[in-house]
C-alpha cells in the first residue's frame, strides 16, 4: 500500500450532485460513472488502493472508504445500519480497488479506535479515528513495513501499530496466496536486478568489459527504476522493505 496523491477537484459527474438523504436515495450510477473511475485510476496509477495489484482495462470497483450502507466492527460481527450514506458521492470518500479487496476483504468493515466517536447520527466524522488506513489521507509507510514479501505492522509503544495490524488483517494482505506469491515473484526479480547492478558496477570500476558492463548497468538501472516507481506493481514492498532501493534515487 502506497500513499495516493489524489486530485483535489472532483470529477464532473460528482459536482453539484446533492448528497443522499438516506441509503435508499443512493444512485450507483453517480459514484461509478466512467469519469470517476478514470480519475481514480489515474490518481492511483492504475493500481488497487489497498493491495497495489494492477487494474487493467475497465477492471476495478469504486470503493467507499467509509461504507455507505452499513458497517461492521469485527469479522463475524453483525452489520450495523445505516452507514455513511451521505458520503456516497463524496470525492474524498472514494477509492478504486480490485474486486477481492472490495468484495471479499473490506466489505463493510470499518472499526474505530473509539466507537463512541462514531459520527453517523450527527453526520460528523471529525472526531472519528478509523483503524483502516486511508492511502489518500494517511501515509501507509508510517504504519506498515515489509519483511521480504510479508507485510507487518510497525512497532508502536512497545507493541505493534494498531492501524497497521487492522489494515493487514482486514485486507488479508498476507493470507491471499496469489497476492503473496505475486509479491514474492517481484521481489525475486528485484533482487536479481540489484545483483546485476552490483556486478555491472564492478565490471565498470575494474575496467573489465567496460562496454558490456555499462550496457548491463543501464539495463539493470532501468528495470530497478521501473519496479520502484510509484506506478510499479507492489512497489511499496520494495521501497519500504529494501534500504538499498533508495541508493540510486535522484
Amino acid at each position: 500500500m502506497r500513499r495516493i496523491d489524489k486530485s483535489p477537484e472532483a470529477p464532473e459527474s460528482l459536482r453539484g450532485v446533492p448528497a443522499p438523504d438516506s441509503p435508499d436515495d443512493i444512485d450507483p450510477r453517480v459514484y461509478a460513472a466512467r469519469d470517476v473511475k478514470e480519475r481514480l485510476k489515474a490518481d492511483q496509477m492504475r493500481k488497487c488502493a489497498y493491495c497495489e495489484c494492477r487494474l487493467n482495462g475497465d477492471y476495478g470497483h469504486t470503493e467507499h472508504y467509509r461504507p455507505k450502507n452499513g458497517y461492521t466492527t469485527a469479522e463475524g460481527a453483525p452489520l450495523r445500519t445505516p452507514g455513511y450514506y451521505w458520503l456516497a458521492y463524496d470525492w474524498n470518500n472514494l477509492l478504486l480497488s480490485c474486486s477481492t479487496c472490495n468484495s471479499s476483504c473490506k466489505k463493510n468493515h470499518f472499526a474505530l479506535a473509539d466507537e463512541s466517536a462514531r459520527g453517523i447520527a450527527s453526520r460528523d466524522t471529525s472526531r472519528e479515528s478509523p483503524l483502516l488506513i486511508n492511502p489518500a489521507e494517511d501515509d501507509p509507510a508510517r504504519h506498515i513495513v515489509f519483511h521480504d514479501e510479508i507485510a507487518v505492522p510497525r512497532p508502536s509503544g512497545g507493541g505493534e501499530d494498531p492501524r497497521g495490524r487492522y489494515t493487514i488483517d482486514t485486507m488479508r494482505l498476507n493470507s491471499r496466496p496469489d497476492l503473496v506469491e505475486n509479491r514474492l515473484r517481484l521481489l525475486c526479480r528485484y533482487r536479481t536486478m540489484l545483483q546485476a547492478r552490483r556486478l555491472a558496477e564492478e565490471l565498470v570500476r575494474r575496467g573489465l568489459e567496460p562496454v558490456r558492463g555499462r550496457g548491463l548497468l543501464e539495463a539493470a538501472e532501468a528495470a530497478i527504476r521501473e519496479m520502484e516507481s510509484p506506478s510499479g506493481e507492489y512497489s511499496a514492498m520494495l521501497r519500504q522493505g529494501h534500504p538499498e532501493s533508495r541508493r540510486k534515487d535522484g
